[in-house]
């Protein structure tokens, strides 16, 4: 469950940093892009877990 936990924690941090380097170069701000980067991170970890505990298939 630990590595899990810290393969979770890695693929977040590349996902908000991918996010919001696009956002940086498609020319939004670096407040838009930092928010949309945290929202998607956070809905994307959630739905993830989201059916990795309920066994939930998109």
């Amino acid at each position: 469950m630990r590595l899990l936990k810290n393969t979770y924690v890695i693929l977040s941090a590349i996902m908000f940093v991918f996010i919001l380097g696009m956002g940086v170069w498609l020319g939004f701000g670096w407040r838009d892009s930092l928010l949309a980067a945290a929202a998607l991170t956070v809905v994307g970890v959630g739905l993830e877990w989201l059916r990795q505990t309920l066994g939930w298939e998109f």
